[in-house]
């Protein structure tokens, strides 16, 4: 490159050169004069040369001096290369240009296999032998890295001429910020997704590789929602120093090499490069991600300045710079300015504010250290990065269980609504009773009572933050049954009734022994008061719980319950009302929608007759029978009732709470049942704003997690519902849920078999198969629809036999049941599929006719459904498969139109009807 110049230059000289050249050469002219200046200042000699070297290389430049020799005579980099062919691909198009090359989009041109791939060309203007080492060099390391979501190295060569070559995996995505911004992302959702850019570098950082060029340009996102990590071309083996002497001129060239926006201090004053380094890049892309600004520069800095302010200036905290986001910017995250300030303040200040320290010494050593920070932040227990006070232990204590209504403050509104709501009635009865009849005086009145009650309030929350240690929920619960004792030891009545709340707390933070113990004590209590009625208020309750575990024996304990409330005053009533509301949660629970109807019903009818329910258990009373109409396939009933109490809702100004959210959750089932998923999905997403505006702190419950997972994966988004699905589980895992981990792991099934991988998916059915059977009978949906995925695995798998065998007892199963749905569709279509395979043609066509009159008999808009798309696609699957053209056709476009309202026109399946209706042309 240097002609005659640098045959002069021994190589101890061009060693030193070398070194400063390659950082001048990837900076810009600015920043280069700025460099040369403080160099000549301490070795004008030095500096005199590497100008000299650098005009030679404009002059090249110019000239177009060997720039393209492997490749013929065309200039590196410019269109007129495309359609050359490069080892066994054939260039495109350019897709970017770095200082070690060009990368072009390519496709595989030697008949062997089709698909598009990213061609890392070298660039031969690089100096010396140095640039080709750097270039195999990345080759090496990209050869160590096997990670979803790590871009692969398929293939490498040499072209003809000598032309080195890198085949990357083709990434069709956006880069980070931008898909987080187009997609309105919340604060949480940022954070889950950048938890799998710190998974990539962390396997990185456990092959002892870094990357030290992360950027959003080097983080794309997919379609489907999938993190790519890309470009580990300036990437440092951190075991080279151990297998070599003395540090290279190749080593030091490369720890030159950075993007200044991105790079720690230790890369700008040339110190020694550590995981902790990729920590600070990291750390600032965080920072832009969740605030919307660089940490340390804005946007009319000159580069000189930034690259000071990256040794010099500290960043302003993430809230701080939040709170002056401009309203856009914050609407990219779906909440209003103050919303955000207040999201970042605290925990995500100082965990950012971590990662950026200044000495590398002082921030998260690796990658995963940061990833496990995040996770604590998610999970709502303390972090690191925050000093360790009782105070901050109890304010997390608080958050970590607010959504499921079990820690301190949460347990104190539940109980309060024991006391002021449920209890409540109670007291008013007596009170009316006392006054008509001065029966009895009451042990406490109820200002009394909330006094006590705040006592015992702030006891629990002095024990959730004494003397820093960590504490679980249970054993907060069980010091605050110990103290209920104490304090209201004389007074049973309100002693049970208290269990009874605490019981619910125990069962809402998965203790379901505690639940259990808890609503024992209740009921034995409860006798000790010498009135029937709150013993049977108090055996409802038990039989709720027990009911989660043994069906059969907790629907026997709340009838029986039932049958010994007596009287019609309000007490009674409310007694009553309540025991109707927990058998019909039972029944839900089991899939029994009819029952389920005919308890919620019974229950607004009392409420109707003057029995006195407040406002909001009114709402629960008619969502609980919307609810059971969805159950049971009466999805218009089911439709109307969910929008006649939305407008409720907002009547009373309500449609803005948690209740509001539920109700939109589950009109999206109602969707989900009838087929219509696009519409699904913006109810769910509707839903989930709400929650983040009401608690931006809050994470996605499991249950909005698995919705959420199944209408992605029905819409073809199969890597984001494994996401969503995995944090399901995960978080099932440790609260304790039976039937919703049976069902998270059955969608984690469906997902693998989504995947191609048959081994896990059989895994996660067999755990669904075993954690769904203790509660369910055998025909119960969820169970058959564990069986009919583990029939479509088996068709895939390639065994006939077994997956014929298993779909026999299915096609009874859901021939009893009296309601269509959508697990009828699903099973006569996977039978029409196992027919067709195995040459029974008659039996495909018998079986995809049902499984169509099946999605007609849907009480839903044919038009919006996913179901019948499904079923139209299989009659025209075994149309095709007998020669019936005409009606295949016929079919395949009633199909097409259907999938393209209830999924989208780029579905999977739409595309796959498509070239089923090209087949029924030829």
């Amino acid at each position: 490159m240097y002609c005659e110049e640098e045959r002069q230059i021994n190589s101890e000289r061009w060693a030193e050169l070398s070194r400063h050249l390659d950082e001048l050469l990837d900076v810009d002219e600015e920043l280069r004069a700025a460099r040369l200046s403080r160099l000549r200042a301490d070795n004008a000699l030095l500096a005199d040369e590497l100008e000299q070297l650098l005009r030679q290389q404009a002059a090249a430049d110019r000239a177009g001096f060997l720039v393209g020799s492997a490749l013929g005579d065309s200039t590196f980099g410019a269109a007129s290369i495309a359609d050359q062919v490069v080892g066994s691909y054939t260039l495109e198009r350019p897709l970017g240009e770095g200082g070690m090359g060009t990368v072009w989009l390519a496709r595989r041109s030697d008949g062997r296999f089709e698909g598009k791939v990213a061609v890392k060309l070298l660039n031969l203007a690089l100096p010396g032998r140095g640039g080709l080492q750097r270039f195999e060099r990345e080759g090496s390391v990209l050869a160590r890295l096997a990670h979803p979501n790590i871009a692969r190295l398929l293939d490498a060569g040499v072209a003809t001429g000598g032309q080195p070559y890198l085949v990357l995996e083709y990434v069709e995505g956006v880069v980070i910020d931008r898909y987080c911004d187009e997609r309105r992302l919340h604060v949480h959702a940022r954070i889950e997704l950048f938890l799998y850019v710190l998974d990539a570098v962390a396997h990185a950082h456990s092959k002892l590789i870094l990357h030290r060029d992360l950027k959003p340009l080097n983080v794309l996102v997919t379609a489907e929602g999938q993190v790519k990590l890309l470009d580990f071309g300036i990437a440092k083996l951190l075991d080279e120093e151990t297998r070599l002497a003395h540090a290279t001129a190749l080593t030091e060239a490369e720890g030159r090499a950075f993007t200044p926006d991105y790079a720690a201090p230790e890369q700008v004053q040339g110190g020694d490069v550590t995981t902790a380094t990729d920590v600070y890049s990291l750390g600032v892309l965080l920072y832009e991600l969740l605030g919307g600004h660089h940490p340390t520069h804005g946007a009319t800095t000159s580069k000189l300045d930034r690259l000071r302010a990256v040794i010099e200036k500290e960043p302003e905290r993430l809230s701080d710079v939040a709170r002056t986001t401009p309203s856009d910017g914050a609407s990219h995250r779906g909440v209003t300015v103050q919303r955000l300030t207040r999201t970042l303040r605290g925990d995500l200040d100082n965990i950012v504010a971590k990662a950026l320290k200044k000495a590398p010494a002082e921030r998260y050593p690796s990658a995963a250290a940061l990833a496990e920070e995040l996770r604590r932040y998610l999970r709502d227990e303390p972090v690191e990065a925050r000093p360790d006070s009782a105070g901050y232990r109890v304010g997390k204590f608080v958050r970590r269980y607010r959504l499921a209504v079990g820690a301190a403050t949460a347990t104190i509104l539940a109980l309060l609504v024991g006391v002021v709501g449920t209890t409540w009635q109670a007291w008013e009865a007596q009170r009316q009773r006392a006054e008509a009849q001065a029966q009895r005086d009451i042990a406490l009145q109820p200002l009394e009572r909330l006094h006590a009650f705040s006592e015992f309030l702030g006891f629990v929350l002095s024990e959730g933050g004494a003397q820093g240690k960590p504490v679980t929920v249970s054993v907060l619960l069980r010091r605050g049954e110990l103290m209920l004792d104490r304090r209201f030891g004389a007074d049973d009545a309100v002693r049970a009734e208290l269990l009874l709340a605490l019981s619910s707390e125990y069962y809402a933070v998965g203790d379901t022994d505690g639940a259990l113990r808890t609503a024992r004590r209740a009921v034995e209590v409860a006798k000790a008061v010498g009135d029937p009625g709150p013993v049977a208020h108090a055996s409802c309750i038990l039989g709720l719980h027990i009911g989660r575990e043994s069906p059969a024996e907790g629907a026997r304990l709340i009838d029986d319950s039932l049958q010994s409330l007596t009287g019609s005053d309000i007490e009674a009533n409310y007694r009553r009302i309540d025991c109707l509301l927990s058998r019909s949660t039972h029944a839900l629970t089991q899939g029994r929608g009819a029952a389920a109807l005919a308890d919620a019903q019974q229950a607004r009818t009392l409420v109707e007759a003057g029995g006195f329910v407040p406002r909001e258990q009114r709402f629960v009373i008619d969502e609980r029978i919307a609810y059971a109409h969805s159950l049971m396939g009466e999805l218009r009933q089911a439709t109307t009732a969910y929008a006649a109490l939305m407008d409720e809702l907002q009547r009373f100004g309500l449609a803005e709470t948690t209740l509001g959210a539920l109700l939109l959750n589950n009109s999206a089932l109602v969707q989900i049942r009838g087929g219509d998923m696009l519409r699904a999905v913006t109810l769910l997403e509707r839903a989930a704003e709400l929650e983040r505006l009401i608690d931006p702190e809050r994470p996605a419950s499991p249950v909005k997690l698995i919705n959420l997972a199944n209408v992605n994966l029905e819409l073809g988004r199969a890597e984001l519902a494994g996401r969503q699905i995995e944090a399901a589980i995960d978080r099932l895992t440790r609260a304790g849920n039976p039937r919703l981990l049976g069902e998270a792991q059955l969608l984690a099934g469906a997902v693998q078999l989504e995947r191609a991988d048959l081994r896990g998916a059989s895994r996660f059915l067999s755990a669904a198969e075993a954690t769904l059977a203790p509660q369910f009978s055998a025909d119960h949906p969820l169970r058959l629809r564990v069986r009919l995925t583990q029939a479509m695995a088996l068709r895939l798998a390639g065994e006939r036999a077994a997956a014929a065998e298993a779909m026999g007892p299915l096609r009874i199963a859901v021939s009893a049941r009296k309601s269509p749905t959508a697990l009828h569709v699903r099973v006569f279509a996977e039978g029409a599929r196992q027919r067709i395979d195995s040459g029974d043609l008659a039996g495909a066509q018998a079986d995809a006719n049902d499984a169509l009159d099946a999605a007609r008999a849907i009480p839903f808009d044919a038009a919006r459904s996913l179901y019948v798309g499904m079923a139209q696609t299989v009659v025209g699957e075994a149309a095709l498969a007998t020669g019936r053209r005409d009606e295949a056709r016929a079919a395949l476009q009633a199909a097409l139109a259907s999938l393209q309202q209830s999924v989208g026109a780029d579905h999977v399946r739409a595309a796959r009807v498509s070239e089923l209706l090209a087949r029924s042309r030829l």
